[in-house]
């Protein structure tokens, strides 16, 4: 999630200056409506579009990410000895267990409290903005339920009301004071907040709206709902004056009469003056040519290097392998265990690798494994800082789903259990494993573990074996 909203609030900035340099001052209204209105949506996408390795330094802003929020885990790095020391892995239940149970909780809550209290006030902000727009959204509905002077006219219903202090238009529903304007002005009005309608202005507001509740720590989404807006009232002017409903001198003397110092909805079309003279120099501005159309051209380049500082790459795929994209959560066949074909010498097996393991502990675990009949083989792995990004390996437990595979999501849990008779290939904590799986991948005990029919086990740790 916070990867989600840092990614986002980057695309945001980068859409946003690109308009303000290139588009802002082009009179193609149309064109920067979708532009303006495909950004929210790209926004929430990109971050989720991987591509291939193509260049060194990919996902540069994945890495920068990793070091704000890193893993949060409890015994992370902790070597055998110590492990053992404070679990009784023959004992899953016993009281030795529950203690280091209760000091890990204790220690991750610790660890977590920044992080911990980072969301607790964007989960407040999300609030108190919701709460804003759906009491915003709820007073426009009422006002539509108890006004009785409501008159239809083709596709819209004007509401005439003495409680709006400014007009403006809510999809099919234009609200205003007629006492307030001469005739003239009052047609003028009603003729600009019907183009608002049939163009469905109203989606792109609500849209802008919620794209700024869920980034609202972001200053700079708050421009682009700006943005949104003025365009759609550039865009309407324009559809005004060329469909010579009002002759241009007059329509702007009449907006400068409307104009109101008031606060507007953030859900409608409003005249608030700031903005109307803005519009009034729109609509004094020269219109743009045709050829001007090429800086959207630029938009291609700008999507591509935008994936690719954005996202980790995904590994090269050979015919068969089924890939893991980044941030999934995803089982691969996790298939009932034949019991009968099982390996008898051991109970069940875990292997868990996250963005800590070395490389050099990736053949102690391809030797222990296949001490106990089972194929390990890792054939290609990345580091950056440090770090595991990404890793190539082959598997082969029986009746669990096998074969290639290649992932930049950790942590990687392999298991087989005997006892309850399920295996398979994670990305998280699956819901069906044991109590001491579930330890061994809450602790992030990363390795391989393999426990025996006599309640002894085997476990890799630093590149060294523990047999008990």
């Amino acid at each position: 999630m916070v990867a989600l909203l840092l990614k986002a609030s980057l695309i945001v900035v980068v859409f946003l200056s690109f308009y303000k340099v290139f588009l802002e001052k082009e009179s193609f209204f149309a064109v920067n409506r979708i532009y303006l209105l495909g950004s929210l949506i790209l926004a929430f996408i990109l971050p989720f579009i991987p591509l291939p390795k193509l260049v060194q330094g990919q996902g540069l802003v994945s890495d920068a990410i990793a070091l704000i929020d890193p893993i949060e885990s409890i015994g992370l790095g902790t070597d055998v000895a110590s492990y053992e020391d404070k679990v009784d892995l023959q004992h899953p239940d016993s009281d030795k267990n529950a203690e280091f149970k209760e000091e890990g909780l204790s220690t991750a809550k610790r660890v977590k409290d920044p992080m911990y209290w980072l969301k607790m006030i964007y989960s407040f902000g999300v609030l108190v903005l919701f709460l804003k727009l759906l009491s915003q959204i709820t007073g426009i509905l009422w006002r539509v339920i108890k006004s009785k002077d409501k008159v239809k006219d083709g596709d819209t219903v004007i509401i005439n009301t003495k409680l709006v202090k400014e007009p403006y238009s809510f999809f099919k529903y234009v609200f205003i004071d007629p006492e307030g304007y001469d005739y003239e002005t009052y047609e003028q009005i009603i003729d600009h907040e019907k183009i608002h309608i049939r163009k469905m202005h109203q989606i792109d507001l609500l849209l802008a709206e919620i794209a700024t509740i869920v980034l609202w720590f972001n200053p700079f989404i708050w421009a682009f709902r700006k943005e949104v807006e003025k365009n759609l009232e550039y865009q309407t002017d324009a559809f005004l004056l060329e469909g010579k409903m009002v002759r241009k001198d007059i329509y702007q003397m009449n907006l400068l009469k409307i104009a109101t110092h008031n606060r507007p909805l953030n859900v409608t079309t409003n005249y608030n003056q700031s903005m109307i003279k803005q519009r009034i120099l729109k609509m004094n501005s020269k219109k743009s040519r045709s050829h001007g159309y090429w800086k959207y051209a630029f938009l291609a380049p700008l999507l591509f290097g935008l994936l690719l500082v954005l996202n980790q790459p995904i590994l090269g795929q050979s015919e068969g392998r089924t890939t893991l994209s980044s941030g999934q959560d995803q089982e691969y066949e996790m298939e009932k265990v034949n019991t009968d074909q099982m390996d008898k010498a051991y109970k069940s097996i875990y292997v868990l690798i996250d963005e800590t393991t070395q490389e050099d502990r990736f053949s102690d675990m391809e030797e222990l494994l296949a001490q106990y009949g089972v194929s390990f083989t890792v054939t290609g792995s990345e580091y950056r800082n440090g770090r595991l990004t990404a890793i190539d390996f082959k598997a082969d437990l029986p009746d669990v789903h096998t074969g290639p595979y290649s992932t930049t999501s950790f942590p990687v849990i392999l298991f087989k259990e005997r006892d309850s008779g399920y295996g398979g290939l994670y990305n998280d904590i699956p819901a069906r494993i044991s109590p001491m799986g579930k330890s061994i991948v809450e602790n992030n005990l990363n390795g391989v573990v393999v426990f025996h029919h006599d309640g002894s086990f085997r476990m890799n740790g630093s590149g060294s074996f523990q047999s008990h």
